[in-house]
């Protein structure tokens, strides 16, 4: 591409016109199903970091392809946003049904901030190229070569914060003791002071490490200790969600097949993903090394763009990433269960899970918790937040968990399982998935 995008030129390419981009709300529901017979207009739609890191791919090559008319919705603008704030901000604001938010953010918006929207679906799924880097003399060959050293984030709340309390938490042989957390301003910037030698490693994700760090060296990447990480997800206004269930042709059901046939394509045409994704970069970015940068991220390998379907692991990995990252108490357990709403996945080809359950339970109280073991992960997950001991059992197997904090993952077969919780003690406060 011959010179860096413009965010005009961004919704001048995804939209159906360059004034709707300026436009005010979307305004009432009613308003959202004008459109040609069969076809429902779902209006604009806002992904975090549109144009910037590549969430937005499945969006673009859907409205590309003609994936979204065959389903019957149309889709007009797609809004870029900066950042988790910035998206919901836009979604609300203007008026939009559906937008793609950093998790956290969304997590937080409608949990704690009343916004009247829904978990729906899953987007990016793993942590992709999220990693850290060191100068080429750096005698740093591994993660545990980093103990006693300092190591770059971005920003305080971010993904990167997260992910690496999450990694020196799960990795042998090192702990988040061991090192000290540098916010450094932003991926760019960690570059730099790196470069000056303030910080001896610095976080680096796609495409800024294939265009901005020739120079450094890959030590670690996230997803190697944090096998999956639910970065971003897909919320719906609960008024769309609820004015067309339990319909199988309610419109996001189609938006989210038409989204999932493009993240099929693009698995399957990794050339023209690439073509496609530089068209709408704000960075200008060779094909080569678009395709190269799109399979760091893990998305030829079909481990980075979800098709829908949402995972336990990878939403408690977020809650443990915003208690890590001081965005809720380390005791605070999000209410996972009235923040997602799974009706619509099954008519969009995707099974729901059972959304791993909070118990807080009474000195020899006992509950059940019915949980999803996924097929990448075959584990029955407990986390001990309160102060009291617990004991779970299932398949025969009893675990015992002392007090706050402790953590342990037990083999399981995939599938639906049933697992009992007791309180051996007053205070405990428990996650299972």
């Amino acid at each position: 591409m011959a010179g860096q995008l413009s965010r005009r030129r961004f919704l001048t390419l995804v939209g159906l016109g360059g004034a709707a981009a300026l436009g005010g709300a979307l305004g009432p529901l009613s308003s959202a199903k004008a459109g040609a017979p069969g076809v429902f207009d779902l209006g604009d739609v806002t992904v975090s970091y549109a144009g910037t890191f590549y969430y937005f791919l499945p969006v673009v090559v859907a409205k590309e392809r003609g994936f979204f008319e065959e389903e019957g919705v149309r889709v007009g603008e797609l809004v870029p946003s900066f950042g988790g704030a910035g998206t919901i901000q836009n979604f609300s604001d203007r008026g939009m049904l559906v937008a793609e938010v950093l998790t956290p953010a969304a997590l937080t918006a409608i949990a704690f901030d009343g916004l009247d929207a829904r978990v729906v679906a899953a987007g990016v799924s793993s942590l992709g190229s999220l990693g850290w880097v060191v100068r080429p003399d750096s005698l740093a060959f591994t993660l545990q070569d980093l103990r006693g050293q300092s190591l770059g984030y971005t920003r305080a709340g971010s993904i990167s914060q997260a992910a690496l309390q999450l990694v020196l938490e799960g990795a042998p042989g090192i702990s988040p003791e061991d090192v000290e957390a540098v916010e450094t301003g932003g991926v760019r910037e960690g570059f730099e002071k790196l470069r000056a030698g303030e910080i001896d490693a610095a976080a680096a994700l796609e495409p800024l490490t294939s265009t901005g760090a020739a120079d450094l060296r890959l030590v670690f990447f996230a997803r190697s200790f944090v096998p999956s990480y639910a970065q971003t997800v897909w919320i719906a206004r609960r008024d769309f969600l609820e004015a067309f269930l339990p319909d199988e042709t309610h419109p996001l059901a189609r938006f989210l097949r038409a989204r999932k046939r493009a993240v099929e394509f693009i698995v399957q045409n990794p050339e023209e993903a690439a073509l496609t994704l530089i068209k709408y970069l704000f960075l200008p970015l060779e094909p080569a090394v678009a395709l190269l940068s799109l399979g760091e991220e893990g998305v030829f390998a079909g481990t980075y763009y979800s098709g829908g379907r949402l995972s336990g692991p990878a939403l408690v990995r977020v809650e443990r990433g915003m208690q890590r990252s001081a965005l809720i108490a380390r005791d605070r357990l999000l209410p996972l269960e009235d923040v997602v709403d799974q009706r619509v996945l099954p008519a969009a080809g995707e099974e729901a899970i059972n959304i791993p359950p909070r118990l807080e339970l009474a000195a020899g109280a006992r509950a059940e918790a019915r949980i999803t073991v996924e097929a990448a992960e075959p584990y029955v997950h407990v986390q001990n937040f309160g102060p009291g001991a617990v004991a779970v059992r299932f398949d025969a197997r009893i675990e015992e968990l002392p007090p706050l904090p402790r953590a342990v993952k037990i083999p399981a077969p995939p599938g639906e399982l049933l697992v009992e919780v007791e309180a051996l003690s007053e205070g405990a406060k428990v996650r299972v998935f």
